[in-house]
């Protein structure tokens, strides 16, 4: 039964913890992007974030010519123990997503700020307070993150760019602080425990092992914690991350990104394994106004690799996805320039 645990704590890492917009010009869409990398063209500011029970740290990715305004995206992690970076101590080796998607950005005159959620990296919790972690904390933090870049008047917007998990906390947490466009990256379209019970079945298909995770989601849905739970499923089941569940499985990604009236952009990787292309499209039907962009050759952590190629979620050598680059500047200095959002 060990691949099979094994697999189940891969899913984990992933899965747990004014006017309308119109769709833009093509000829407005395709600018000019800058593909070219220098170290001197952006500079790095470290900010912090003291909230009403700890204190959150992050970095902020600005190009080098601050005395003018830019747009910046907030960019918010995904499941487990994922950092600023998108790197996680249950990963060998570094991606590196998350840095270099910023850089990428700073290339190209757009700003970001990236940042270690509660418990996490830098942002450090206590054992037992790390237990009592919710959903709702995630989305509070993020929403305060956005509130506190908004009266920073080197920006002159705030889309908030979320990446798997985080596409929710970003979705629902864009509309609480009245961010100025938001990107979703291999986000959900159904509640987490339709996506993760979908992606355990196909491994636990015909064992008695199945009928216990339907089970334990039965008594998440009603509110309740599960004691005892089998050994095999611990990582998805732990008791310091139940809570988490519980709450996170109360909202549908779909019904929360129909409330929102901002430029959207819903991105989905062809050769992401654990979302599905059917996640971006219920986003998409939810709220048929946004841009949906699917990028070939790109896998779950934003850079060009086989499915089966999981040594790419560890590899710090091989780059974002250049296509991913191209529509987030498209989609940004669109939306700056024409300034469409409501703000």
């Amino acid at each position: 039964m060990k691949p099979i645990a094994i697999y189940i704590t891969f899913i984990v890492l992933f899965f747990a913890y004014g006017a309308t917009y119109q769709q833009p010009d093509p000829a407005l869409y395709n600018m000019h992007i800058t593909e070219t990398r220098d170290s001197e063209v952006f500079a790095e500011e470290e900010l912090s974030l003291a909230t009403n029970d700890c204190k959150l740290y992050g970095t902020l990715l600005m190009p080098s010519q601050s005395e003018k305004q830019f747009p910046l995206v907030l960019i918010i992690a995904g499941s487990g123990p994922t950092d600023r970076n998108c790197n996680s101590p249950l990963l060998p080796g570094q991606n590196n997503t998350y840095k270099m998607l910023a850089e990428e950005l700073a290339v190209n005159q757009i700003a970001s700020f990236r940042y270690d959620k509660r418990g996490i990296g830098a942002s450090k919790l206590s054992p037992e307070r790390l237990a009592e972690v919710s959903f709702q904390d995630y989305v509070n933090d993020a929403t305060e993150w956005i509130e506190l870049l908004r009266e920073d008047k080197r920006f002159s917007k705030i889309i908030v760019a979320g990446h798997s998990e985080g596409s929710l906390i970003g979705i629902i947490a864009a509309r609480a602080a009245k961010a100025d466009a938001l990107i979703s990256l291999t986000g959900m379209g159904r509640p987490m425990d339709q996506v993760i019970i979908e992606q355990v079945t196909v491994q636990l298909q015909g064992l008695p092992l199945l009928d216990t995770v339907m089970y334990y989601f039965d008594i998440l849905r009603e509110g309740r914690r599960i004691r005892n739970v089998n050994p095999i499923l611990i990582s998805l089941f732990n008791p310091g991350s139940q809570l988490f569940l519980i709450e996170i499985m109360q909202h549908d990604p779909a019904k929360e990104i129909a409330r929102l009236d901002i430029p959207i952009l819903i991105i989905h990787a062809a050769n992401d394994i654990q979302i599905k292309e059917k996640d971006a499209l219920l986003l998409y039907q939810a709220k048929p106004s946004a841009k949906l962009v699917t990028i070939k050759d790109m896998n779950h952590v934003l850079k060009n690799a086989e499915p089966a190629d999981l040594s790419a979620y560890g590899n710090p050598e091989l780059p974002v996805a250049p296509e991913l680059i191209k529509e987030l500047v498209g989609f940004i200095k669109f939306c700056f320039i024409s300034g469409l959002s409501k703000r």
